[in-house]
């Protein structure tokens, strides 16, 4: 495989980036059945090449969300209504900032834009209509993220979640809303616990100061996010927040910083060897494909950056 033994991810997908997808090997073999040990080695060796893949295709999924962020919710903050199931609709007279302040879902909001862009994207690279270089080239990363797809669920997995290209590009949209609107939700509440007051500049420039732990919960393995999540949230099967009790603030040069407490950190250390070597393919560590740096920042920094944007003027509103 071209990059099977490679340490990180970043110099191939930066390599897909630039200059696409030509000359990788295919993977059918006569031997090849369900779930087959020949399968399945073939399967761990090429996902370090899918994370790449994926990492390209997530940047451009974000940059389009970007590029969209005031025609769909949270619409920068002017109006929506998380109610409308439809984002082509027009933004309602239902204040944004009221909804979100109120203890509606941003996650929900972001996610669901963010699944909108990835659908988008897909159907884009599925028909371009305009054959630049720079497309050419992402439709080759596409066309070769088909692939994989194709062998997955013909030999390793054959579930519904991840039948489709456009399920592997947006699989983690859900991670990275819950843990931005998480972290920009829990904060104040950490600041009360800790009798400071809740003024709405210091509040964002500690969300700012705070990006550390966002990429720390974003470079998590999968299935060790999905644990740390389930301890890090409360609430009901439909709506959940952050529980400010494994939250704790830390100073730093400038100013102030979230981060979880050590047991937040530790209580999982029985399943840490495991997850280690779940997530290292032939010496390889996979790592967090929206956590590629492409152009001076990863899709999950862009992410954070317009959360920061939307937090700013939720303490405004708050506290003002």
């Amino acid at each position: 495989m071209l990059i099977e033994g490679r340490q990180n991810i970043t110099p191939v997908a930066k390599e897909f980036k630039a200059k696409g997808v030509t000359d990788l090997p295919t993977f059918e073999h006569p031997s090849y059945t369900y779930q087959s040990p020949e399968a399945l080695d073939v399967w761990y060796k090429m996902k370090p090449e899918l994370y790449a893949l994926t990492a390209v295709l997530i940047d451009r999924v974000v940059d389009r969300a970007i590029r969209t962020k005031h025609e769909r919710p949270p619409f920068g903050l002017m109006s929506f209504d998380l109610a409308v199931v439809n984002l082509q609709a027009p933004p309602t007279p239902i204040s944004a900032i009221e909804r979100i302040v109120n203890d509606q879902d941003l996650a929900s909001a972001m996610r669901a834009t963010l699944t909108r862009s990835a659908i988008e994207e897909v159907e884009f690279l599925e028909n371009p209509d305009n054959l630049n270089d720079t497309t050419r080239q992402a439709v080759s990363v596409y066309n070769r993220l088909k692939q994989l797809v194709v062998f997955r669920q013909r030999y390793i997995e054959n579930d519904d979640h991840t039948e489709d290209p456009a399920a592997f590009i947006r699989r983690g949209s859900g991670t990275a809303a819950a843990i931005m609107g998480g972290v920009v939700n829990v904060l104040p509440e950490v600041y009360e616990a800790n009798g400071l007051e809740l003024n709405p500049q210091e509040l964002t420039q500690t969300a700012i100061n705070s990006y550390p732990l966002v990429a720390d919960l974003a470079m998590r393995h999968m299935y060790d996010f999905g644990i740390v999540l389930t301890r890090l949230e409360e609430g009901s099967k439909f709506f959940k927040r952050f529980n400010s009790k494994y939250f704790v603030l830390k100073d730093i040069s400038s100013g102030i910083q979230l981060t979880i407490t050590e047991d937040a950190k530790n209580y999982d250390e029985d399943i840490a060897q495991e997850l280690h070597s779940r997530n290292h393919i032939g010496g390889a560590t996979i790592g967090c494909p929206a956590m590629v740096n492409f152009n001076g920042e990863s899709a999950v920094k862009k992410l954070w950056n317009w959360h920061l944007e939307l937090a700013e003027a939720i303490y405004s509103y708050r506290f003002r």
